[in-house]
């Protein structure tokens, strides 16, 4: 991809979201082109309560997937976890050890729709975790990295 085509891409995700004046709007903006900024088939973003709890969700994965992750991923998370407690964004090839990553309910949630990777963002609200920000590719594509 050329540098001006990225930069197209960029600055049209961000008037996306520059524009949206509810959280609804910026829940649909963030999903409607968050995808051409980086690169993940499925994309989630969540709003939470005080207590983690989930309050809604927008996500462009099954709601099967979405169900299997409520029942049994979320409480084992380790990338959500991690994200909760730091408030800075972390990808599952870097919260914990491969072997931890693939027996986690987290993991085996996501194997449901085929993916194997993910990368969760927090939302922050005035100090507070507000949701996440959520990406996940599949299994045989490589991890999120820096680049």
């Amino acid at each position: 991809m050329s540098p001006r085509h990225v930069e197209r891409q960029w600055n049209q995700f961000t008037g996306a979201l520059q524009t949206a004046l509810t959280r609804e709007e910026v829940a649909r903006s963030y999903l409607d082109s968050v995808g051409h900024v980086i690169h993940a088939p499925a994309l989630g973003h969540y709003e939470l309560s005080e207590d983690g709890a989930m309050v809604d969700v927008r996500a462009t994965v099954t709601g099967e997937m979405l169900q299997e992750y409520e029942e049994y991923g979320r409480e084992d998370d380790p990338v959500l976890s991690f994200v909760a407690q730091h408030q800075r964004p972390i990808d599952s090839s870097r919260v914990v050890s491969p072997e931890v990553w693939e027996a986690c309910g987290a993991r085996n949630a996501l194997g449901t729709a085929g993916y194997g990777h993910s990368l969760e963002a927090p939302i922050i609200v005035s100090g507070l975790l507000f949701g996440t920000i959520n990406f996940a590719r599949p299994a045989k594509e490589r991890a999120f990295d820096n680049a």
